[in-house]
């Protein structure tokens, strides 16, 4: 069966259109499959068949509409008792042959070298490319080794004024906070995400992100109020982060949150909360005070909920991809059902649209995550895949990472593996267009 990131077939009819999974290469098509409830293709044939596909010579994604079309029929009395009907599709047009039998002629040879290779010679190999086989010892080699491939724009970065958010998302960096004066942290914050020098580090931070979207571990239970109360003395507007919210922690995630408000009505102010899920954000309005609607917190969509493809490789083809988050009406229900109003999103080297008053998210951007910690698996079982649900956590993830070869530009940390794009910070022209187009806080966290 091909896989759909290598080729993918939607059948158009004047007033239908289905996405079908191609099966066998053929010299002259391909054959399918489809349920037997569905009508007969090969007696009602689709007007056209758009195929979506990996250009290899083009290195990109495009995309033909094919008309000159043959189904045929192909099934006896064992393919029938899957519930499946199965067909070939045939073709005589010359420009769709010429593209589909050199990309299945590449596919055959990475299935080759995938049986026969180790992964970093598939790469030399696909993309006729000397691939690095140095790995970083270090977090700050790794931040390095970032800073060296990204372009350096020194004085010329000096994009629009917006917010500048710093985070206080592991227990070294808020014991850090609580134990150095503001100047004193904000010089080891910036040496620790390896931006040292660089020209963000000259604008005001005027928004502090306490706890971690990815892991509801990485949230300071005891020293809460101690972080509120003195991000208010440095000037600093205290921003709550919520971690997905696991089944079995309902309790221990009401009692945050009951802190947080009780604080924040002490305090006289609105809290801002980021959320990465829709059970967090309906218990936040099931504890807020109803009787004064003014003082309700101000709830932002997390990138956990802002849905992107997100790959290193799409920063070198400039292809955006669509979110959760870029239709209109799905904010909007988001607002009117969860009472969402604001949203976060990763910069992943391109230009991406963004919700008005959005957050932005960099150098960092999540390509995935887990339920249950890779980092605890890997260093308590040796083994990143015998995972487990760990109900206390030793914090391996502070002084641990997981390291990629440097031209991947990926590393692992905390329970996910995170991309690095420093395009957005050295390239002012390209930040300006999306602190234009909604953006109005950077939330720097390496």
């Amino acid at each position: 069966m091909i896989p759909y990131a290598v080729l993918m077939m939607k059948f158009l009819w004047k007033n239908e259109n289905l996405e079908v999974r191609a099966m066998d290469p053929l010299t002259d098509g391909v054959s399918f499959r489809l349920s037997s409830e569905r009508k007969d293709v090969s007696v009602y044939p689709p007007e056209k068949i758009e195929f979506c596909f990996l250009d290899p010579a083009e290195k990109t994604y495009g995309k033909y509409l094919l008309t000159e079309i043959l189904i045929e029929r192909k099934t006896d009395d064992e393919t029938e008792k899957l519930n499946a009907v199965f067909y070939e599709l045939h073709t005589t047009d010359p420009v769709f042959l010429k593209k589909y039998l050199r990309l299945m002629a590449q596919y055959e040879n990475y299935i080759r070298l995938k049986t026969q290779c180790d992964d970093l010679e598939v790469m030399e190999k696909m993309t006729e490319t000397l691939m690095s086989r140095t790995y970083p010892q270090t977090g700050a080699e790794w931040h390095e080794n970032m800073r060296k491939t990204s372009r350096q724009t020194g004085g010329n970065w000096d994009p629009a004024p917006c917010e500048i958010a710093v985070c206080l998302d592991g227990p070294s960096m808020w014991k850090s906070y609580l134990e150095m004066g503001l100047p004193e942290f904000l010089e080891y914050y910036w040496k620790e995400n390896g931006l040292a020098g660089h020209p963000v580090t000259k604008r005001k931070v005027t928004h502090l992100y306490v706890g971690s979207g990815c892991c509801h571990f990485l949230f300071p239970d005891e020293e809460l109020e101690k972080i509120y109360d003195r991000a208010v003395s440095d000037g600093l507007e205290p921003v709550t982060v919520f971690s997905v919210m696991p089944e079995h922690l309902v309790r221990i995630f009401s009692e945050r949150i009951g802190r947080v408000l009780a604080w924040y009505r002490k305090a006289g102010k609105i809290p801002e909360i980021v959320v990465s899920d829709t059970g967090t954000a309906e218990l936040i309005g099931s504890l807020a005070d109803k009787s004064a609607p003014a003082a309700r917190p101000v709830l932002r969509a997390g990138t956990m909920l802002c849905r992107r493809r997100k790959d290193p490789r799409w920063e070198k083809f400039q292809e955006p991809s669509g979110s959760s988050a870029d239709s209109e009406i799905i904010r909007n229900y988001y607002r009117e059902r969860f009472g969402i109003t604001l949203w976060s999103y990763e910069a992943c080297g391109y230009p991406i649209e963004t919700a008005p008053g959005s957050a932005l998210h960099l150098p960092l951007y999540q390509m995935n995550t887990s339920g249950y910690c890779t980092m605890y698996a890997l260093c308590r079982n040796g083994d990143r895949e015998n995972q487990e649900q760990n109900l206390s956590c030793p914090h391996y993830c502070e002084d641990r990472f997981v390291f990629y070869p440097e031209n991947m530009k990926i590393i692992g940390r905390w329970n996910g593996i995170y991309g690095c794009s420093r395009t957005e910070l050295d390239n002012a022209g390209l930040l300006n267009e999306m602190l234009e187009n909604g953006v109005s806080r950077l939330v720097v966290r390496a």
